[in-house]
Parts: C-alpha cells; sequence; structure tokens
C-alpha cells in the first residue's frame, strides 16, 4: 500500500508541476501578447505621426523577434510596401508638377495623403506642388495682363518696336498715301 501511496503522490506531484508549467507558459504567452500589442500599437501610433521609416524599422525587428507572430510579421511586410509604393508615388507626383501636370499631381497626391498625411515626403511633395502652381497661375495672370496692355495700349511695329495706337484724330499712312496719290 504504501508503494501505491507513494506512486499516488508521485502522480499528484507530476500533475502540480505540469500545472505549473502550463500555468507559467500560459502567464509568459500572455505577456508575450501584450508585448507585442504594445509594439503593434506602438508602430501605428508612429505611422499616424508621419514617421513611416521609423514605424517600418520597429515593425521589422518586431517581427524578426517574433516570426511565429502573424499579425507582427503582416503587418512589417505592409508597411514596407506602403513605403515603397509611397515613395514611387511621390516621384511620380515630382514628374507630374515638372511637367506643369498639376490636376494629375493633385489627384495623385490625395491619393497618397489617404494613407500617410503626415509622411514628410508627402508634406514636402504638397507644399512644392501648392508653390508650383501658384507659381504658374501668377505667371500665368502676368502674361495675361501683357497681352491685354499690348492689345490696348501698344502695337508692334514691322521693326519690331511698339509704337502707340491710332487714335481718330490721326489718319493711318495708307490713308494719307490714298490722298497724296489722289491729289497729285
Amino acid at each position: 500500500e504504501t508503494e501505491g501511496l507513494l506512486k499516488e503522490r508521485e502522480a499528484a506531484h507530476k500533475k502540480q508541476e505540469e500545472l505549473k508549467r502550463a500555468e507559467k507558459e500560459k502567464k509568459a504567452n500572455q505577456e508575450k501578447k501584450a508585448e507585442s500589442a504594445r509594439k503593434i500599437a506602438e508602430v501605428k501610433d508612429l505611422v499616424a505621426q508621419g514617421r513611416l521609416s521609423e514605424a517600418m524599422k520597429v515593425a521589422e525587428a518586431h517581427a524578426a523577434a517574433n516570426p511565429s507572430d502573424p499579425e507582427a510579421v503582416a503587418l512589417a511586410k505592409k508597411l514596407k510596401t506602403q513605403k515603397e509604393v509611397t515613395d514611387r508615388q511621390i516621384k511620380s507626383i515630382k514628374k507630374l508638377i515638372e511637367a506643369s501636370d498639376f490636376p494629375e499631381a493633385k489627384k495623385a497626391l490625395t491619393t497618397v495623403k489617404e494613407f500617410h498625411p503626415k509622411y514628410p515626403p508627402v508634406v514636402e511633395v504638397e507644399r512644392l506642388l501648392n508653390d508650383r502652381e501658384a507659381a504658374n497661375k501668377k505667371e500665368d495672370e502676368r502674361k495675361r495682363a501683357e497681352k491685354v496692355e499690348k492689345r490696348n495700349g501698344a502695337f508692334i511695329g514691322s521693326s519690331g518696336t511698339a509704337v502707340s495706337a491710332p487714335t481718330p484724330s490721326s489718319k493711318p499712312y495708307f490713308q494719307l498715301n490714298f490722298i497724296e496719290k489722289f491729289n497729285h
């Protein structure tokens, strides 16, 4: 009987050890999940602040440390892809700005801003677009005003110099010439 009691105690002790181990594992998993949730929240906060490069580094480090965490791995991949796409779109927007295709640049910028409105390159390209568009409008207005001024105030003579517009009291050359021929 003592041998049976010893076996029972030993089995009970093993069971308690297994329960303790399971409890420790459960607690460790909970802590790991909590830490993962904190890191993911940190990454999302960095993205919201426009610190995309830093967020990507934190996400990649977290995914490397926790390769079995599908959310961490997916977030790191997603950020890497978004950053690459955003950077490519910014280059495209700059080309559109250089070509003075402001409507298309605005459309592309709107799309980029939906995802990363505070990302410094996005903010920079938006400022560039606004500045160039304003300068372009100013130049267009200057050219329009110049045309109006030429039309209303001065005409270009055959020599390429500006001459004043004929007034009702002055007779154009062809009229004077006709009169002279008629009088002779």
